[in-house]
């Protein structure tokens, strides 16, 4: 499967939105669901994942979303949520649901509100139509759990008719879980009145069934199966579709649902907790849910860097810090590590982009960060950001810049401590070497340095580090932590 991260950007923000998509949803305002007073998201992407602690109401916002449309499963909020003596206070009074969905005009309303006088959700009659397939935890329940038919009588199954799955979906289960398949088919077994249908895999000459596969792997299989059977242009639910799934086929899982959704139109909203499975999307499919005193603020297309930092229990650290990339992220470590090792280890150092399968930086560092520091702030995190040098420092906002002005990998290889490094340890010519980086984009240094040597590029990054910051001036350090400390100390 190719990189489609661009192409459904393009189709989302392209005035054929609803040619490619349907009546796809683009906002959402909740209002007095749970933990969300009112919380306003705009849908940025047809991919959208919401991540965020647990408790954050990210799954209150798929079961809200599975109620916009009449479909073939007829869910309502009451699917999912429903007063009780123990949930008294699940709604409040005026609670609402409020979404736009995209039509061949532009975009309509839907307010779906619940009245307290009769206890009931009202607005149903005025939904558009859409198929909505809902993919909670139990999508995929392994039948020795479930203690079903299927696995009590085993033994005695009768088998129907066969049907292998195609040479694609296969591909896809594949691609997935880096595990070939000789065929993958779909048998449809009945025991007396009960009737099913069960997956069965060949592998290595070999034949099981679901009853003898991991959740993973059998959850994988199944749900494949039944998102390349669904219509074009549906609504897809999914709750934390990465659970079983080693971090490969978390990152696959990621990829395989964006192809997916460039394929057949198709609109997915999802919860998850998966690093990895956040790194596959593009920035603006990311949704991170931080708590904000007694609400909670969404923060829309945080990088995966920064969303896996904050799911880490950022918290635990005074002070989040911005950087670019990871040699800036080395840089300002090494340097903190040099003059204040005890303020380093209060630090978290976040890289605010991700380079791509390409190799390439979706935006500059920079630009990232000046779009993602005013949301951070307002959900009540204590954060800063440090440029790479020759950048303008905006102190007010706690925004400063590496010493020097260049990016970290020319600041580095120009320090004489860091060539005579080069020199002495490596055995390198550092006039050849000159002459050989002469033109090159500077970034792609130590990846050409690390070639020659047989050695990583991020260790030697850090050795050239240690190296470098014994060159800056003390009194350049003393202004960056300084600075620093102060946006850590701040109220």
């Amino acid at each position: 499967m190719s990189d489609p991260r661009a192409k459904i950007a393009n189709l989302w923000n392209s005035s054929s939105r609803f040619k490619t998509f349907g009546n796809a949803l683009t906002k959402i305002i909740v209002r007095g669901v749970r933990c969300h007073d009112e919380t306003t998201i705009d849908l940025r992407s047809p991919v959208t994942a919401f991540t965020g602690f647990n408790g954050t109401g990210k799954s209150t916002l798929l079961q809200l979303a599975a109620s916009a449309y009449k479909s073939s499963m007829n869910l309502t909020i009451n699917s999912f949520i429903r007063k009780g003596p123990l949930d008294k206070d699940v709604f409040s009074p005026n609670a609402s649901f409020y979404c736009e969905y995209q039509d061949a005009n532009g975009e309509k309303p839907l307010t779906l509100s619940y009245n307290a006088t009769s206890l009931r959700w009202q607005g149903y009659p005025r939904r558009p139509e859409r198929e909505v397939f809902f993919g909670g935890v139990s999508v995929f329940l392994p039948r020795s759990e479930q203690q079903d038919f299927v696995f009590r009588n085993s033994s005695v199954l009768k088998i129907g008719e066969s049907k292998e799955l195609t040479r694609e979906v296969k591909q896809f289960i594949i691609q997935i879980l880096s595990s070939g398949y000789d065929a993958i088919h779909d048998n449809a077994v009945s025991h007396r009145s009960q009737k099913d249908t069960v997956l069965s895999a060949k592998r290595n000459g070999k034949s099981y069934s679901e009853a003898h596969m991991g959740c993973g792997e059998g959850r994988i299989q199944c749900l494949v199966k039944r998102l390349e059977c669904l219509p074009e242009k549906s609504l897809i639910l999914l709750e934390e579709p990465e659970i079983s799934l080693h971090a490969y086929a978390e990152y696959e899982l990621g990829k395989y649902l964006l192809d997916l959704v460039g394929r057949r139109g198709h609109q997915i909203l999802m919860t998850t907790h998966s690093s990895m499975l956040l790194r596959s999307l593009p920035d603006a499919s990311l949704v991170y849910l931080a708590r904000d005193q007694n609400s909670i603020k969404p923060l829309p297309g945080i990088g995966s860097r920064q969303a896996a930092s904050l799911l880490t229990d950022g918290q635990d650290k005074t002070l989040t810090v911005l950087v670019e990339d990871d040699s800036a992220s080395i840089v300002l470590s090494e340097i903190l590590r040099n003059h204040d090792p005890s303020f380093l280890s209060t630090v978290r150092i976040a890289v605010a982009r991700d380079k791509r399968e390409s190799g390439k930086i979706d935006a500059s560092g920079k630009d990232a960060i000046r779009n993602t520091m005013k949301t951070l702030s307002e959900a009540g995190l204590k954060i800063a950001a440090v440029l790479d040098g020759g950048e303008q420092a905006d102190t007010n906002r706690y925004i400063f810049v590496l010493p020097g002005s260049r990016p970290p990998e020319a600041e580095l290889y120009e320090c004489s401590l860091v060539k005579q490094m080069l020199a002495d340890r490596y055995k390198l010519n550092i006039p050849d070497l000159d002459g050989e980086l002469s033109g090159q984009d500077c970034h792609r240094f130590f990846e050409i340095i690390g070639r020659k040597v047989t050695c990583a590029e991020d260790y030697l990054v850090r050795e050239s580090a240690r190296e470098y910051t014994r060159a800056v001036p003390a009194s350049v350090v003393q202004q960056l932590v300084k600075s620093l400390k102060e946006a850590a100390s701040r109220k």
